[in-house]
C-alpha cells in the first residue's frame, strides 16, 4: 500500500485490520482510523493519518485529498536527507507543529510545539566521541522535494530555554541558497536531565520538528555507500546510452528521456573528455546521475568532497541512490 489509503473508500474493511499495525503519526495519536497512509519504506511501513501528513496546495473535494504515488513518513525522509550522518537513535520522535491563530489579514499565523526528551547513559557515553552528536531537525511535511530539512519562516527554536541559530539564511526567506536548510548541533546545550525544546514560526504551510542522535560518516564511507557494485550501471544499459549518444541504436531504454531520439544522426567517432568538469583532474572513478543520458562523467571523489562542503540540493538528497558508478566509462 505505497502511496495509498489503507482502508480503501469503496472497499471497506474491518479496523480490526490495522490494530497490529505500527501506527506513528507527527499529531502524536496512536489511534488508527478509517483513513490512513503508509511509508512505502519497506524497513518501516508506518501507518499515519491522512489528514495530519498529507496537505493539498488546493481545494478537494472528496472525503481525502489526492495521494501521492509514493510516500515517505517523517523518519525515512530525514534519515535521506543529508548521507554525511547516520541516525543512531530519536530522543525525540516527530512532532506538528500547531497555529496557534489564523489572522484574519491574510498575514501567515503562528505556529509552534514544545517537547521535551532525555539521552539514555549510553547515548551520553555516544556523545563523548567527536564522531557523534545530536540535531535538531525540521522537514515541510508537503514538500515537493522529500528528502531535504527545511525550517518555518522567522524560525525560533530554544533548548533548555537558550535560543539556537537554526539556518543562515534571511528569516523571510523559504530556503537557503543551496535550495535545502540545515539542522543545528545541539549537544552544548543539553544534559543528562529532561531537555525542553521549543520551535515557533510565522508560516501557513506544515511543519514537524524532530531530534535525534546521529553519528558522522566520513567520505569515504559515503563512496563505497555510491560504489556498491548494485550501484553499477550495468553493461547492457550501458551500450543503449551509448548507442542513443551516437545514434543509429536502439532507444528503447531512453524514450521518455531527453534526448534527440527522432534524430537519426550517426557519428563516426565521440569524443569523451576524461577530465572532470569540476576539478579538471584525470576522472579516478566516474560517476554520473541515473537520470543523465549523455556520455559525460565527473570524478566521483570529488564530487562528493564538494557536496560534503556546499550541501547542494540535489547531490544531498538521497545521494547513494541517486548516483552511478561508470564502471563502464574508462
Amino acid at each position: 500500500m505505497n502511496g495509498e489509503n489503507f482502508v480503501e473508500i469503496n472497499n471497506m474493511k474491518p479496523k480490526e485490520e490495522v490494530v497490529d499495525k505500527k501506527v506513528r503519526c507527527p499529531c502524536g495519536s496512536s489511534l488508527a482510523t478509517d483513513y490512513m497512509i503508509q511509508c512505502s519504506d519497506r524497513q518501516c511501513l508506518v501507518l499515519q493519518h491522512i489528514c495530519c501528513v498529507v496537505i493539498p496546495e488546493e481545494e478537494y473535494s472528496e472525503a481525502i485529498p489526492p495521494l501521492p504515488s509514493q510516500f515517505y513518513c517523517e523518519i525515512c525522509r530525514i534519515n535521506r536527507a543529508d548521507p554525511f550522518w547516520v541516525t543512531v537513535a530519536y530522543p525525540l520522535s516527530p512532532v506538528k507543529l500547531i497555529a496557534s491563530n489564523n489572522p484574519a489579514d491574510g498575514t501567515n499565523p503562528l505556529q509552534s510545539v514544545e517537547g521535551t526528551f532525555q539521552l539514555t547513559a549510553a547515548d551520553i557515553d555516544l556523545l563523548q566521541n567527536m564522531e557523534y552528536d545530536v540535531q535538531a531537525w525540521c522537514i515541510l511535511l508537503n514538500d515537493k522535494v522529500p528528502f531535504r530539512m527545511q525550517w518555518p519562516l522567522y524560525a525560533d527554536l530554544k533548548v533548555n530555554g537558550v535560543p539556537v541559530k537554526t539556518m543562515s539564511r534571511p528569516g523571510s526567506h523559504l530556503l537557503g541558497a543551496n535550495g535545502r536548510d540545515d539542522g543545528p548541533m545541539i549537544a552544548f546545550y543539553i544534559g543528562e536531565e529532561i531537555n525542553r525544546i521549543s520551535l515557533s514560526g510565522c508560516d501557513a504551510r506544515s511543519f514537524c520538528l524532530g531530534v535525534r542522535l546521529v553519528k558522522r560518516r566520513t567520505i569515504e564511507q559515503i563512496l563505497n555507500l555510491i560504489l556498491d557494485e548494485q550501484n553499477a550501471e550495468p553493461l547492457e544499459d550501458a551500450l543503449v546510452r551509448v548507442r542513443c549518444c551516437i545514434g543509429g541504436g536502439m532507444a528503447t531504454a531512453y524514450e521518455d528521456s531527453d534526448s534527440d531520439s527522432d534524430l537519426e544522426v550517426i557519428a563516426d567517432c565521440v569524443t569523451v573528455n576524461l577530465r572532470c568538469p569540476m576539478s579538471g583532474s584525470r576522472i579516478k572513478t566516474a560517476g554520473r546521475f541515473r537520470s543523465c543520458v549523455h556520455m559525460g562523467c565527473f570524478d566521483l571523489e570529488t564530487f562528493v568532497q564538494i557536496n560534503q562542503r556546499s550541501r547542494k540540493a540535489m547531490a544531498m538528497s538521497n545521494l547513494p541512490e541517486e548516483l552511478l558508478l561508470g564502471r563502464h566509462y574508462h
